[in-house]
């Protein structure tokens, strides 16, 4: 028994007529007879009963139409799933996110998927950037945004696994507690030397912002701090501050966060920002669906907007 056979039967029990069927189907009406009685022959059973008003089924042939057309309809189901999932419009994509970059540009990435592919479905991660690496590599996650201070850097030790792209400037803003004397709308890093630092701690696996403030620290001796507290993670800074334990540098995306809990000030010194990295493996035929989000990532027409 085939689909084709199928499709015919089910059109001449739906016109009850094989002359409308068969002209339906752009046959001739002796074709169409034909492919049914063959039908009829191949299962051993009578489908139809003839006569001149037409046709009307049999218990069996009942039964097969109910058959046809639930059969019919899931091959069409099963065929537009799989072309959603050749032109990306379908498919699950595990995605392991910098918080940082989240804040702000999470809702973007899910508002334009939800509206040009609502078959997707993008699992959401956040763990810290050496884990996301890892995760990338390993195949746990498909695709990867890191917030770190350095792509050559990145290249030159992951290269070998990851392919890697820029996918905006994150610029650098004084993250301040409540209450801060301060009402200027920008600050000196200068003015803030005496205040308690809180800094990621460095990892070894990932460049970040512990890198490029010690740069930037060589550079500029009289803005480094006389204390600096460690944190686990950039994030990880963001209620200490709101607390009064210290302050921070953030991306300016920490606006859509914080709201109200901290202050953030520009800053006056030209500090280099932080950039939003995308990660995919190398050397694998991704699906088409990792293809359209990575696409969207690294599209500059998403982020036409920069953080202010």
């Amino acid at each position: 028994m085939e689909s084709r056979q199928l499709h015919y039967y089910r059109t001449v029990v739906e016109h009850g007529s094989f002359t409308e069927a068969a002209s339906t189907l752009h046959m001739s009406q002796p074709s169409l007879s034909l492919v049914v009685r063959r039908l009829e022959e191949e299962i051993g059973v009578t489908l139809l009963v003839r006569s001149r008003q037409g046709v009307r089924t049999t218990e069996a042939g009942a039964y097969l139409y109910a058959t046809a057309v639930r059969v019919l309809e899931q091959m069409h189901s099963a065929t537009e799933h799989l072309r959603s999932l050749a032109e990306g419009h379908a498919g699950r994509i595990v995605l392991s996110s910098a918080p940082s970059f989240n804040w702000e540009y999470l809702p973007r990435i899910l508002s334009t998927l939800r509206r040009e592919a609502p078959g997707l479905n993008l699992a959401i991660q956040d763990p810290p950037p050496d884990q996301t690496i890892t995760a990338v590599i390993e195949g746990q996650a498909d695709i990867g945004i890191v917030v770190g201070a350095e792509l050559q850097l990145m290249q030159q030790m992951h290269g070998d696994h990851l392919a890697m792209q820029v996918a905006m400037k994150l610029p650098l803003k004084a993250v301040l507690p409540p209450g801060f004397a301060s009402t200027s709308p920008r600050i000196s890093l200068s003015d803030l030397r005496h205040e308690t630092w809180l800094v990621p701690a460095a990892n070894a696996k990932f460049p970040g912002l512990p890198e490029l403030l010690e740069q930037f620290w060589r550079d500029n001796p009289d803005t480094h701090p006389t204390t600096i507290q460690e944190t686990a993670t950039l994030q990880t800074a963001l209620p200490l501050v709101a607390g009064g334990m210290g302050v921070a540098l953030m991306p300016g995306t920490v606006r859509h966060m914080a709201q109200r809990s901290v202050i953030v000030r520009d800053i006056s010194e030209a500090i280099p920002p932080m950039l939003a990295i995308v990660l995919w493996r190398k050397r694998e035929d991704s699906s088409p669906a990792v293809q359209r989000v990575i696409h969207l990532l690294t599209h500059p027409g998403l982020w036409d907007r920069a953080v202010k």
